[in-house]
């Protein structure tokens, strides 16, 4: 049982490479020239018929094959399927760590312009911020206090954007005193 978990997890990430997804991609684009170079069946059965007439046993080959169905033959399709999982298997553990450093990047601009600052004993952030790098995090856990960091900074930069409650769109009546400008710092 172990032999066999280990052999899935060396196919799976053999599978997940980005020079496998590369390789795939490659192979597909190889596999549909003959899509576009010989008679397709489903568009066009008579100038398939004509080419099987005119090339013998090598029409019979290519019949055989799958070559006048390109697109649809089980060969093509398993091609595209493994890119498929390839790609999703690429993509889907990096997306996190693009997606944090797209967060990320604005923020460290702000503190590059002095507009951000810290008040008070933060050691542990100012700790974490230091093993940022522009290739990522060189520590050995998660960000957490950087991300709260970030998203603090994010929500409070952009929260002046928000749009402005209205108390009163009905001209006609008198506005509430409560709720005129200001009235929530009193």
């Amino acid at each position: 049982m172990n032999g066999r978990r280990r052999v899935l997890r060396l196919l799976w990430r053999r599978l997940t490479s980005m020079r496998t997804a590369i390789v795939l991609l490659f192979l597909l684009a190889l596999a549909a020239v003959p899509g576009s170079l010989l008679p397709q069946r489903p568009l066009n059965p008579a100038k398939v018929r004509d080419y099987l007439a005119g090339h013998g046993a090598w029409g019979r080959f290519l019949d055989r094959i799958g070559a006048f169905d390109v697109f649809g033959s089980y060969w093509f399709t398993a091609i595209y399927l493994l890119l498929f999982i390839s790609l999703i298997g690429c993509l889907v553990p990096r997306i996190s760590v693009y997606a944090r450093a797209l967060r990320a990047e604005p923020i460290a601009a702000l503190y590059e312009q002095g507009r951000v600052s810290h008040v008070g004993d933060l050691a542990a952030l100012e700790d974490e911020m230091m093993l940022m790098t522009p290739t990522g995090y060189m520590g050995e856990r998660s960000p957490n206090r950087v991300d709260a960091a970030v998203w603090a900074i994010t929500e409070a930069m952009l929260s002046h954007m928000a749009p402005k409650p209205t108390a009163n769109l009905n001209l006609n009546k008198p506005r509430n005193p409560t709720l005129t400008q200001g009235a929530w710092m009193r």
